[in-house]
């Protein structure tokens, strides 16, 4: 037996010694930022523009991937439901117009579709340079009152918007009924 299977824990800790790391000042107001979230918000606005690019609209209502003749099963359980489209409903058709330059077609299915669109187009080159500052050892940019400002004006004109065409279409659906 050599003289470190026989040692006791204390002497084993006492001959490895860790070596110090600083401690983090709690006091600063600089805390280090995370590449994670970023690189999370990166990689997914990446799919969402590859997957628009690689998807198609036919007749109309439609998503399908033209590589393989497949039709996407319709997702929004409100619009099976009642018939009705949600507020959200063209907005997966409107991405897909977009990615393949058709504006119109992309404004037709939904109106904000372009707006959230640029929004998460924007977001690629945002966040890829947000990580490169991180990791050079730079604070990240901050963009905190304009993003929080454009995304609190997006959220009230899609609410808006929302309420619109829910009241429209039920309205629609109440003078049907009653006549």
């Amino acid at each position: 037996m050599n003289a470190w299977e026989t040692a006791t824990a204390e002497e084993k800790t006492a001959r490895h010694v860790e070596p110090e790391v600083p401690a983090v000042r709690t006091d600063s107001p600089f805390q280090p930022p995370r590449i994670a979230p970023r690189l999370v918000a990166l990689l997914g606005c990446l799919a969402v523009i590859a997957a628009a690019a690689l998807l198609g609209v036919r007749d109309e209502r439609h998503v399908h991937l033209p590589q393989l003749s497949w039709t996407v099963p319709e997702l929004c359980s409100y619009h099976v439901i009642t018939g009705l489209d949600c507020p959200g409903c063209g907005m997966t058709r409107s991405f897909i117009s977009l990615a393949h330059g058709r504006w119109l077609d992309a404004f037709h299915y939904h109106p904000l579709g372009a707006f959230l669109f640029a929004y998460l187009a924007a977001q690629v080159p945002f966040q890829a340079w947000q990580i490169f500052r991180i990791r050079r050892g730079k604070r990240p940019l901050r963009a905190d009152p304009l993003h929080r400002r454009l995304v609190l004006a997006y959220c009230a004109v899609f609410l808006a918007f929302g309420l619109w065409r829910l009241a429209s279409q039920w309205w629609g659906v109440l003078t049907e009924w009653s006549s």
